[in-house]
């Protein structure tokens, strides 16, 4: 038993032998399993890392690979400073040697820093730590900051035959998420949130459950339909209805075939709740909240297509956005007219976020130092544009072509350029991107619009902190007021503020309510802006020499007995002049006839000499 507890003495000693010394007294000494991304091919891997701390003055190291970056340095000192702290101790009594086993690579990152705290705090106290387990997230002063690479890093545990994953804790409800909620769904490991070390102790212990505390997300909202009256808000003027349904429709068939597509088994769960949303859309459908029932439906999609197209590669998921893009770009709006104006507006601006989202994701991808998180993050934005796109495609071909075929006025430049200065002021967004792109190719109409919903969006929120009932009260009266309802798209935009004002009233919990409460404002803002501008633009629109539809038949009648008309006249004038030239070598002849008699004559005289 002494031999092995000499042993057992040694061996940290033995292990690092390069950098220790016998005088050296070893307090303690860990290991963890750490996930890294390879860029180069674009996987996770699991490293082994460990520390041995011994008697010192606050050195720490770290060995192992031939190049360590000094945000990774920065990482190891954070840890071994924390890790002292967290039992009570100075870091300056003690050295710490974090040994990373890879001794070929270059080692660069600070995602490593909450794992060298773990067993650092594990080495200090001799309290031994789980090994079925990684651990990923930066390191500030206990704190477990966030990382990139999550996807790639829960593939190689899985592979691994890890147990669970301990990630940075994030906003329920955010992006990050439900990024966390597809990795654990695809892979099937649970993956634990932690939000600092005292949070993630417990399970590297193993005295915390992980399977009760797995990351969870919730698409579905439960919104009360069977309690919500039937919208009641019509348009004032422009009423063009006849598209809705049809676009409504169209969005719930682009979705639930992305909805079909979720065929793998860890996706079931996912797919009930998102199968859930898609219900409940056609529910509020029919209750006459088209906008309202499309909008949820097209964050459905959004979702629905982030997760069936997760297992891209960096190159596919480039190829799959190249795609959209050139879908987006090809479409062609039909001909402007007084009948469809306000739905061709509406088409174009859709047109133009998902090819300037398409076109701008594209714009930042990496194919050399993006990782599969980033390529999902790409991917969620490029499922926007294409909904959006398929939008505007609906309406291009269903739009009806009818009527007087009009261009915008000058006069509504101006306009455009106060709307887009005005919207400035809230800071720069989508919206104003595009609103100042439209206005830079002379489409001052689709500025106007556009800007509406930058300026709404802005200044809606200077109005959130104000409580409940006041903001519902606020969207109530916007919404109703007849100057908000000139035009078929304000009258939805009215009716989901409506929509929401219910919601709000109902709800059970003050936080949601409010909620709610904002978003009705919002929404009833933007209907405002936009019936406004539909109103002033309507008032600006001028006859076009092109026209369209049951019009266009006549116009083209008149265009060809122009051409005809044009035909003879200049045959005949061809004629006239083939006259006069005929009638002037007529003349030239007979002068020369006469001539050329007497000439014969006096010729023949001579020869007969």
């Amino acid at each position: 038993m002494k031999v092995k507890s000499l042993f057992m003495i040694l061996l940290p000693l033995l292990l690092f032998s390069g950098t220790l010394t016998f005088s050296q007294i070893v307090i303690g000494s860990a290991a963890i399993h750490a996930p890294a991304v390879d860029l180069s091919q674009n996987i996770g891997t699991l490293t082994n890392i460990s520390v041995v701390v011994t008697k010192g003055n606050g050195t720490v190291k770290i060995i192992g690979p031939l190049n360590v970056a000094n945000d990774t340095e920065q990482s190891a000192l954070s840890a071994a400073s924390y890790a002292s702290r967290y039992l009570g101790l100075s870091l300056y009594n003690y050295n710490f040697t974090y040994d990373i086993h890879d001794i070929s690579g270059n080692v660069s990152g600070p995602s490593a820093g909450a794992a060298m705290t773990i067993i650092g705090i594990s080495a200090l106290s001799h309290r031994s730590i789980l090994q079925n387990f990684t651990m990923t997230g930066t390191i500030d002063n206990g704190s477990i900051g966030e990382i990139g690479g999550v996807y790639d890093k829960a593939s190689a545990a899985e592979k691994d035959g890890m147990g669970f994953v301990m990630i940075p804790a994030v906003p329920a409800g955010s992006q990050e998420a439900e990024l966390y909620y597809l990795v654990q769904s695809r892979f099937g490991i649970p993956l634990v949130q932690v939000a600092n070390i005292s949070d993630a102790l417990p399970y590297a212990y193993g005295t915390a459950n992980p399977e009760g505390h797995m990351t969870n997300f919730t698409f579905y909202t439960n919104f009360s339909t069977a309690t919500l009256p039937y919208a009641n808000l019509t348009c004032s003027n422009q009423c063009y209805y006849g598209l809705f349904p049809g676009l409504v429709n169209s969005t719930f068939g682009i979705t639930q075939n992305e909805i079909n597509s979720l065929t793998i088994t860890g996706f079931s769960n996912a797919r009930q709740q998102m199968q859930a949303v898609l219900n409940q859309s056609r529910e509020i459908a029919a209750k006459g909240y088209l906008y309202t029932a499309a909008d949820q439906s097209f964050l459905d999609y959004i979702n629905a297509f982030y997760f069936a197209n997760s297992g891209a590669s960096v190159y596919g998921g480039l190829s799959i956005l190249n795609q959209i893009n050139q879908t987006c770009s090809s479409l062609k709006q039909p001909q402007i007219t007084s009948q469809n104006y306000e739905w061709l507006l509406q088409g174009e601006l859709r047109q133009l976020w998902g090819s300037y989202t398409a076109s701008a994701t594209i714009g930042i991808y990496n194919t050399s130092s993006f990782d599969s998180d980033q390529v999902l993050e790409s991917l969620y934005e490029g499922a926007e544009a294409n909904a959006w796109c398929s939008a505007a495609n609906f309406i291009y071909a269903n739009v009806n072509t009818t009527g007087v075929g009009v261009t915008q006025s000058a006069a509504l430049k101006s306009v455009a350029a106060a709307r887009i200065s005005r919207a400035t002021a809230y800071g720069s967004n989508i919206y104003l991107t595009t609103a100042e792109q439209a206005y830079s190719e002379g489409n001052y109409a689709l500025a106007m619009l556009d800007s509406e919903y930058s300026y709404s969006e802005g200044y809606a929120n200077s109005y959130f902190g104000m409580n409940t009932s006041a903001l519902d009260g606020m969207a109530t009266s916007l919404a109703t007021n007849s100057s908000s309802l000139f035009g078929a798209w304000p009258a939805q935009f009215e009716n989901e503020a409506m929509f929401y004002v219910h919601q709000s009233n109902i709800a059970k919990n003050s936080t949601t309510a409010h909620g709610y409460a904002y978003q009705a404002y919002s929404t009833a803002l933007l209907g405002s802006q936009i019936a406004n501008d539909t109103l002033v633009i309507s008032q600006n629109l001028v006859p076009s020499n092109a026209t369209k539809g049951t019009t266009s038949a006549p116009a083209k009648g008149y265009r060809n007995v122009y051409a005809l008309l044009s035909a003879i006249l200049i045959i005949l004038i061809i004629l006239l002049i083939i006259n006069i030239i005929a009638l002037s070598y007529l003349s030239k002849i007979v002068k020369l006839h006469n001539k050329g008699g007497m000439r014969g004559r006096q010729r023949k005289r001579a020869r007969g000499r």
